[in-house]
């Protein structure tokens, strides 16, 4: 699956190369997924598909990502490798469009987040200008009864995270 973000580049009937396959050996290692290279797909857990699939969109080297609930099926420690994978990938000078109803991924490892409801845009929030109040604010009108905070972790770093009420 994995080589499959090699398909744009190739010609009819023209098949991987030996340089493909070590690219996506290294994209397949860089995800946590040493050692199933041969692995059918199918096999694989629903979290390590998900993995296999950010691994096939990091060898096809698009300047814009559109990812749907790239975390989903993924349990809590592979959903924030995934999500500094995509921070990683996108300082190469990319950018990345994603859908995820996970206020505190998007409130972590996001720039921009678009609040929809209905459907509709109901609000946009620069994570890093914003003030808690505002993401308060802007918050509750998709999410009832939560509340934004910050804390610093032991390296100096703040960090929103956000609470059930």
């Amino acid at each position: 699956v994995c080589l499959l973000g090699f398909n744009p580049q190739l010609h009819m009937l023209e098949s991987y190369n030996f340089n493909m396959r070590h690219r996506a050996d290294k994209a397949i290692d860089s995800v946590g997924l040493a050692g199933l290279y041969d692995t059918d797909f199918l096999t694989l857990s629903e979290g390590q598909k998900q993995l296999c699939i950010l691994a096939r969109t990091l060898i096809e080297d698009s300047a814009l990502l559109l990812l749907d609930e790239p975390d989903s099926a993924l349990d809590f420690s592979n959903r924030h490798m995934l999500m500094k994978h995509i921070r990683n990938i996108i300082s190469d000078n990319k950018c990345a469009l994603m859908c995820i109803h996970s206020p505190e991924l998007a409130l972590e490892y996001c720039d921009r987040i678009l609040l929809m409801k209905d459907g509709k845009i109901v609000s946009d929030i620069d994570v890093h200008a914003a003030s808690l109040s505002e993401i308060n604010e802007k918050m509750s009108l998709i999410y009832d009864n939560i509340n934004v905070t910050e804390f610093t972790d032991a390296k100096g770093n703040v960090h929103r995270i956000v609470l059930a009420l």
